[in-house]
């Protein structure tokens, strides 16, 4: 497939995010995203279980948002299983956007 190398990929978000193809390796905070495939902290999810993460080849660590119709756990946006043990998942925004402004200014990890 084009799409895992770099191919038909886009930045584009719309709705809950279930379109995305960009190519998000990390999430709003700045953790690191793990394979989809090859992690072991939520193993459901998986690209035998969930169409959005096929072909594996192409979806590697990238943020998306999988979901079937039946699950009751349905997201707002693309998310991540995180390569932080105290935080197993959490919400990506797509590269380029602007963060949303914190309640006491922006965040700033690190210096």
């Amino acid at each position: 497939s084009d799409v895992a190398w770099g191919k038909n990929t886009t930045e584009l978000l719309t709705g809950d995010g279930s379109n995305y193809r960009g190519q998000q390796q990390r999430t709003r905070t700045g953790r690191k995203c793990l394979n989809w495939d090859a992690q072991t902290v939520m193993p459901e999810y998986n690209s035998a279980n969930y169409e959005v993460l096929r072909p594996a080849t192409a979806t590697k660590n990238y943020c998306r948002n999988p979901y079937n119709a039946t699950d009751e756990f349905k997201p707002r946006g693309i998310w991540c299983v995180t390569s932080d043990p105290d935080v197993p998942w959490e919400e990506c925004v797509p590269i380029g956007i602007i963060q949303p402004e914190c309640i006491h200014g922006y965040e700033i990890t690190g210096q």
